[in-house]
């Protein structure tokens, strides 16, 4: 089979394809075997009609018809193939010459990556922040367990005021009839935290235990629960009990119910320790994010928009499903923020074009630096697969397998180690380090 190749603007291709003789005649052998096997014709058996019956009885031209569009999807994919044409479209197809006893010509146009000259991907230096914890940081922890740890009390003798935990009955009415999903017998509520909307906690602050309140709320018109959107419910509610709560005193009995800490120097000493660990964390994959973007922005070069369309499509998708986790129908959540498809998928577009951007760089450097996927690492990653979804090995396989996803377990391995490759050989410059090196030593 020869091939011929041609560039043309905007990252598209012109591929003429010859396919010998031969192959051609194969082809169309095969193809008049499958419509023996599937057309009835009376005095012959299925897959045993002649070649002349059948040029008669289905049509000569039809047959080579449904050959040539069977071959030339086949005779395309293996000339990509063997050329390394890194196509991301389907092609346009033209036939230049079909005829009997002549070698199949076709031509192919496609658009493919484009060609990336990655400027600069080893010893990039990145600024970062020193890895530090404030006091203020460690106090904050140390409140968020006397919040945990904390209990609530019964107050007597006063009304409701913000923070207040209020056990609270309440039924909410729409047009004289009383609304089950907008009704509950003691619920625990904490003032002033936006768990409720803001008119209903209104109307209970000031309440003394006991006390009934009926007064309306008009729910906002983008309200999620469908039902309610612009709706005026009216509510009646009964304080039945006023509690506060207590938080412990930060000392060493308190460091001892909070984690078996032998004391509070102890128990701040681990949180320190966590939180450096936690920043050092996030520190490292900031660094990450910021060498791959220092690199593709130095790359320059345009996405194709139909990659980006891809990408942002599959933003989409995955934002539907995010919003179906939480019980949102996507509907009701385009028509409650005035937006269509169309438009939320232009949102996500700057977004999903940095994704193109950056995973063709990593595809560039990957080539230059001949990184390749060994079979351990592969294996390695569908063990890991199958802990991860706790299913048999082979299941995980056989799974990949059948939804053709092998390939991309294998892509996914490749431009981790790509990224593992290039953020191994950057650099990472402290603040206080750059300052002495363009300013000579810090005043003391």
């Amino acid at each position: 089979m020869e091939v011929k190749t041609e560039e043309l603007e905007k990252n598209r291709v012109k591929l003429e394809i010859e396919v010998p003789v031969d192959k051609v005649e194969k082809e169309i052998k095969g193809m008049y075997k499958e419509v023996s096997k599937k057309v009835t014709i009376p005095g012959f058996r299925k897959g045993k009609v002649p070649k002349e019956v059948l040029d008669v009885q289905v049509g000569k031209e039809e047959i080579r018809k449904e050959a040539l569009e069977k071959m030339m999807p086949i005779f395309y994919e293996k000339a990509i193939k063997d050329n390394k044409v890194k196509v991301i479209d389907k092609p346009k197809l033209d036939v230049v010459q079909f005829e009997e006893g002549k070698s199949l010509v076709f031509k192919a146009e496609v658009e493919v990556k484009p060609e990336i000259k990655v400027k600069k991907y080893k010893n990039i230096e990145v600024e970062m922040p020193k890895v530090k914890i404030a006091k203020t940081e460690i106090d904050s922890q140390i409140e968020s367990l006397r919040e945990r740890f904390g209990k609530l009390e019964v107050v007597e003798g006063r009304k409701v005021k913000d923070g207040d935990f209020v056990i609270l009955s309440f039924q909410g009415f729409l047009d004289g009839k009383q609304v089950e999903k907008a009704s509950s017998n003691d619920y625990l509520l904490e003032l002033g935290k936006g768990m409720f909307l803001p008119d209903f906690e209104k109307n209970i602050m000031g309440a003394l235990k006991g006390e009934i309140r009926d007064f309306g709320v008009k729910f906002p018109e983008n309200y999620l629960d469908k039902d309610f959107q612009g709706k005026n419910i009216r509510f009646k509610v009964i304080v039945k009990e006023i509690k506060v709560k207590k938080l412990p005193e930060v000392d060493d009995k308190f460091a001892s119910e909070a984690g078996g800490y032998a004391s509070l120097k102890e128990l701040k000493e681990d949180i320190k320790k966590k939180l450096l660990e936690s920043k050092e964390r996030m520190l490292d994959g900031e660094f990450e994010r910021k060498v791959i973007q220092k690199i593709t922005e130095e790359a320059k070069f345009e996405a194709p928009e139909i990659l980006i369309m891809r990408e942002a499509k599959g933003m989409l998708f995955d934002y539907v499903y995010s919003l179906g986790a939480q019980n949102i129908n996507f509907e009701d959540y385009l028509k409650a923020r005035g937006k269509n498809v169309d438009g939320v998928i232009n949102e996500f577009k700057p977004e999903a074009e940095s994704r193109v951007k950056t995973t063709l760089t990593l595809e560039a450097i990957a080539d230059l630096e001949s990184i390749e996927v060994s079979e351990d690492e592969f294996e390695g990653e569908i063990e890991a697969i199958a802990l991860q979804t706790k299913k048999p090995k082979e299941e995980v396989r056989k799974m990949l397998k059948e939804k053709g996803s092998l390939g991309l377990v294998k892509y996914d391995i490749k431009l981790k180690k790509t990224i593992n490759f290039i953020v191994a050989n950057a650099k990472k410059i402290e603040k206080d380090d750059k300052i002495e090196k363009k300013g000579g030593k810090k005043d003391k």
